[in-house]
């Protein structure tokens, strides 16, 4: 069982939870104009709401100060206001919801919205001007997801790009829960360079199903650190953007960035693409350095406990930790404190690190080796996809949406020369289909036929938990049709979120790993032991069918025990009612069903507005 789950001590995913923020904005919308340039949204009967992701800066007994990208409020900003006079549409609201520590009893209990108001739009100068060192002069050939420039951002006295980088500050008349910030440690010794890793909580995608995306966890490391070139000090060439692999999708802008000790070092931006519409797998964050003063020209910090220091508290703290770095990074190609410490040193420190590494390389060879032995390729006619031996005697699991495009709806058999086979050790055999599930899970175990020797196999442990953060690989026939010494590809990412109900436990695992065509029916594997943790199953799709490699989705093992007891007795019963389970919680889970529109803007006393369709 993996340590990390069970440490007191708790891990940088974790506090990127804690200081995690879902907000909303929605407004009269007739038209649907105000939602022009997402990537997602809601609508119905006239209303448009948006949403993004925030970060608790604060807070005390009476109220919580929350931070998200100023990207998405501006569509709703009257015309010919200021940043001085901020103003929106009438009958606007912006809502605030919080990550609870306690499990979801049911797909409706999506968590609790808290009205918010807005305090004030922040420009973050720094980062303006470091995004044309990143991007060339006036960023040409760059845009952004939710550019909604056309909507008010000349009024505000902003250009595109001066809106991508300001925050909006917003006030909940909430007590704020002395455990809601835990503890910050600060980084001892130096200050982030490249390839330090981090931690992402943002909620991408949020409104399509808060209780699947809300709070979702990606890792990454710092891929680049960007100063910008200031007219005068204190704040030197300090980086102002920090780029990072980690996850960045619509909806992320304004999420949580901690590094490994969990300390707070910045809030995403929204995702870059191309003019020409292709996306960057590049995700570009604000940093605290850069949004240490304007923060605090917000307003007064809201007073903390001293148990709990709010992102105001942080801010100073890095300012001195940064201070002496401030000339050495005037010049990039020199060595200086941003790029970290010299990787000399002692002889004998310099052999133990090599012994570590080898062991830790040697570790990971032996998991990846170990799950690809029991992952196969299964091939129905021209499809196929992956499969999992879950017995010595050649029995495999995979994804039923593999084989029902070649099945028969009525007798539930195999059209005429669907031909059914597994690829074990790159030996093709013939295999039946033993069950179908009709259920909500989408699953089919199948029969290798004329296995002669027992085969490597991967145990289903229903008691095994994933954990949000939890280090992960996938295990499959990715992309490219299996043929002759052709090996499993392997995809490594975290565990995003775990989504459970109180009456079954684990129902999704959303994880960041990459998934392409051909995973379907693969396996997810703790990264450090290569304990089965799920059956990877599907990819989150935009409604123009283009898949999202980083957003997918597993069957978590603890829904699996009835195939273990299917295994022993395929007559039983209880068994197959488990495997053809048709709960409506779980089937509205799996099918990323939006949760009651409940908004209303008039002050009558008419029912919420019914269930619509979240454009993703």
């Amino acid at each position: 069982m993996a340590q990390e789950a069970t440490d007191c001590t708790p891990t940088p995913a974790a506090i990127a939870c804690k200081l995690s923020a879902m907000v909303r904005i929605y407004g009269p919308d007739p038209k649907e104009k105000l939602s022009k340039g997402r990537a997602f949204f809601d609508a119905c009967d006239g209303i448009s709401v948006l949403s993004a992701s925030g970060c608790v800066a604060g807070g005390d007994n009476s109220c919580v100060r929350i931070v998200t990208s100023a990207s998405l409020l501006v569509p709703f900003f009257e015309k010919g206001c200021t940043l001085d006079e901020l103003q929106m549409l009438p009958n606007t609201g912006i809502d605030v919801m919080l990550e609870d520590d306690l499990a979801t009893s049911s797909p409706s209990a999506q968590g609790r919205w808290m009205s918010a108001e807005l305090t004030s739009i922040i420009p973050v100068p720094a980062a303006a001007q470091a995004l044309s060192t990143l991007l060339g002069v006036g960023c040409g050939g760059w845009d952004y997801v939710g550019n909604t420039l056309s909507f008010g951002a000349e009024a505000l006295g902003l250009n595109m790009w001066e809106l991508y980088t300001s925050l909006a500050v917003l006030t909940v008349h909430q007590p704020l829960q002395p455990q809601r910030i835990p503890p910050w440690q600060q980084l001892q010794g130096r200050e982030l360079c490249r390839g330090d890793p981090l931690w992402v909580a943002a909620s991408p995608f949020g409104l399509v199903s808060p209780n699947v995306f809300r709070a979702s966890v990606s890792q990454g490391i710092v891929a680049n650190l960007v100063p910008y070139w200031p007219s005068r000090p204190p704040s030197g060439n300090a980086p102002a953007l920090l780029v990072t692999d980690a996850r960045g999708l619509a909806g992320s802008e304004g999420g949580v960035v901690v590094g490994s000790k969990g300390q707070l070092v910045a809030l995403m931006a929204p995702p870059l693409q191309r003019t020409d519409g292709t996306t960057s797998t590049l995700s570009v964050c604000i940093t605290l350095n850069a949004v240490r003063t304007v923060l605090a020209e917000a307003g007064p910090p809201l007073p903390c406990s001293p148990r709990s220091l709010g992102m105001l508290n942080v801010l100073e703290a890095h300012h001195r930790a940064s201070a002496g770095i401030q000339e050495a990074a005037r010049t990039l190609m020199r060595p200086d404190p941003c790029m970290g410490p010299p990787l000399a040193g002692p002889p004998q420190e310099q052999q133990l690190a090599t012994q570590q590494d080898a062991q830790q390389d040697a570790q990971q060879d032996a998991v990846i080796q170990t799950a690809s032995h029991s992952v196969v390729a299964v091939r129905v006619g021209s499809l196929w996809g992956s499969g999992i031996l879950i017995s010595e005697s050649g029995h495999v699991m995979t994804n039923a949406h593999i084989l029902r495009p070649s099945l028969d709806t009525k007798t539930k058999l195999l059209f005429s020369g669907s031909h059914l086979r597994v690829c074990i050790a790159d030996q093709w055999y013939a295999a039946s289909l033993l069950l179908l599930s009709d259920g909500v899970m989408d699953l089919a175990v199948l029969k290798a036929l004329h296995v002669s020797c027992p085969v490597p196999y991967m145990p289903i442990d229903p008691h095994r938990r994933a954990f949000q953060g939890q280090e992960v690989l996938a295990v499959g026939h990715a992309l490219f049709a299996p043929s002759y010494g052709l090996v499993e590809s392997v995809t490594r990412g975290v565990v995003s979120r775990v989504v459970s109900l109180s009456k079954c436990g684990p129902v999704m695992i959303q994880s960041s790993v990459a998934i392409h065509q051909g995973n379907s029916g693969g396996a997810l594997v703790c990264a450090r032991t290569g304990v089965l943790l799920g059956l990877v199953t599907s990819n989150a799709r935009h409604i123009s069918g283009r898949i999202i490699p980083s957003l997918n989705f597993s069957l978590p093992v603890g829904m699996l025990e009835g195939v273990n007891r299917f295994l022993e007795d395929a007559e039983d019963a209880e068994a197959l009612q488990m495997l053809h389970m048709k709960d409506s919680d779980v089937f509205d889970i799996w099918n990323l069903e939006p949760p009651m529109f409940d908004i209303r803007i008039d002050s009558g006393d008419a029912p919420p507005l019914p269930g619509m369709h979240s454009k993703l």
